[in-house]
């Protein structure tokens, strides 16, 4: 765990009121930490294969409804959060993207808040049948 991040764990992981999740919703992940030049890094990854969340073939390709991603991160001093989100073929073949990346240059001391990140996928092609999420948190080491 890089140096200056530990003071933050307690913060970041107790219950607050403030919480992005229902009371009724928790969710955790072992993080894998990685390391990229002065930067950690943790990330978690997830595939969604649409046909198993019961999404027929035919209504991805002819209705191709409307998919939209929403995925928090917690305000953290020099840090940052991307997310990227790849609409993938039958033959895992990106036929979309999206990546949005934020930095944190300096929390403001009295504000420990989760953000939200969104995003809709609208008129992407035909032949969607995966969805893959990628969550990224950094930290420069001090």
């Amino acid at each position: 765990i890089p140096r200056g991040f530990k003071r933050h764990l307690p913060k970041i992981f107790r219950k607050k009121r403030k919480s992005p999740l229902p009371d009724t919703v928790w969710t955790c992940f072992v993080p894998t930490w990685h390391q990229d030049g002065l930067r950690f890094f943790v990330k978690k990854a997830q595939r969604v294969t649409l046909k198993d969340k019961g999404i027929p073939n035919w209504v991805m390709d002819e209705m191709k409804p409307q998919i939209t991603v929403k995925d928090w991160y917690f305000n953290v001093d020099n840090s940052h959060y991307q997310l990227t989100v790849n609409l993938l073929s039958a033959d895992r073949q990106i036929l979309q993207d999206y990546c949005k990346m934020f930095e944190v240059r300096e929390r403001v001391p009295t504000v420990e808040e989760w953000r939200e990140v969104s995003y809709t996928f609208e008129n992407y092609p035909s032949g969607v049948r995966y969805v893959d999420f990628e969550h990224r948190v950094g930290w420069r080491s001090s």
